[in-house]
């Protein structure tokens, strides 16, 4: 293989203890994480109880503490993959995980990216309720069901060709849930409790602006594909920061960012939980090809282990030299 992405994963995939057999046996990935937590300010020890699963069961669902894990996990990772296999990535991220990436190709700094991440969480726990549906179906089939419910439903993203993400606020997820199965699409809840990546989230997204000045940003010093965008980052999109803060409330087209990287001889490895954006790329035309390769290091539930991401690093290796 001539080239390596990481794949950033973002809300859906968490699971409680993710990646913790990680914590104290790796030791970069360990001094990913406690950097991160000592950036992250007077939450942390609630956040870090909510990862090893020692708190309300719930909670590792919901954005105030999801989307933070995702974005230190997912970085993390990184940081102990690429130094083990000493090959620059090219990196691309869903929601949350778009930060990571983020932070990896140094757009800000990890100290940044968790204050930031930080304010994120306390306005999603302010709030209204909602979620997001996962839709068997193209941005074409759901548009007229988006469409009845205007200003309150929109498409979250677009993950691959016939999958979609819906958001809105409840109740009315409940009633788009019930007309997309009388429809005969295959949907299923995703592991949300916020509307995210729909206008809803607008006004915080606004709030969020104001509190990440252009001084904190840079150029990115790894190619960074954009989710949001659907593009390769710019120096000028990486040092603005509403292109950042406005990503929660618009749609995000990894299908469409991802298609960009989809050349011959490329090993795509997910950084972060679970298996979703492995899945994704599977549908590439060069892994379906044969001539690229996809490996999932951290796939859900906690019995995979320490004995997982060794032989995930050890593949990657192997594949690299190849």
């Amino acid at each position: 293989m001539t080239g390596l992405v990481l794949l950033f994963p973002g809300q859906g995939s968490q699971f409680a203890g993710m990646a913790t057999e990680l914590y104290g046996r790796d030791e970069l990935f360990t001094a990913a994480a406690d950097a991160f937590f000592q950036a992250y300010g007077p939450d942390a020890p609630a956040l870090r109880e909510a990862w090893f699963g020692r708190g309300d069961a719930a909670d590792i669902h919901r954005g105030p503490f999801a989307q933070p894990l995702l974005m230190m996990v997912g970085y993390a990772c990184a940081v102990s993959l690429v130094e083990h296999v000493g090959v620059k990535p090219a990196v691309i991220g869903h929601s949350i995980g778009e930060w990571a990436a983020a932070c990896l190709a140094r757009v800000f700094t990890l100290e940044t990216g968790a204050r930031l991440v930080a304010e994120r969480a306390r306005l999603l726990s302010q709030s209204a309720p909602g979620g997001m549906l996962a839709v068997a179906a193209s941005v074409e089939d759901v548009q007229d069901l988006v469409d009845s419910f205007p200003d309150s439903v929109a498409v979250g993203a677009v993950n691959a060709p016939q999958q979609v993400v819906l958001s809105a606020p409840e109740p009315l997820l409940t009633s788009v849930l019930a007309q997309a199965r009388a429809r005969g699409w295959s949907c299923m809840r995703v592991k949300a409790h916020e509307p995210f990546h729909s206008p809803v989230l607008g006004a915080m997204a606004d709030q969020l602006t104001d509190m990440l000045p252009a001084t904190a940003l840079a150029g990115p010093r790894l190619p960074l594909i954009s989710s949001w965008s659907a593009d390769q980052l710019s120096t000028a999109q990486a040092r603005t920061p509403a292109f950042w803060t406005r990503q929660v409330a618009g749609c995000i087209r990894f299908w469409e960012a991802l298609t960009r990287l989809d050349r011959p001889n490329t090993l795509f490895v997910e950084s972060g939980p679970g298996s979703g954006l492995s899945a994704i790329a599977k549908q590439l035309s060069s892994v379906r090809g044969g001539t690229s390769r996809v490996i999932t290091p951290v796939p859900s539930g906690r019995a995979a282990g320490w004995s997982s991401w060794s032989k995930a690093r050890d593949c990657m290796l192997q594949a690299l030299e190849h």
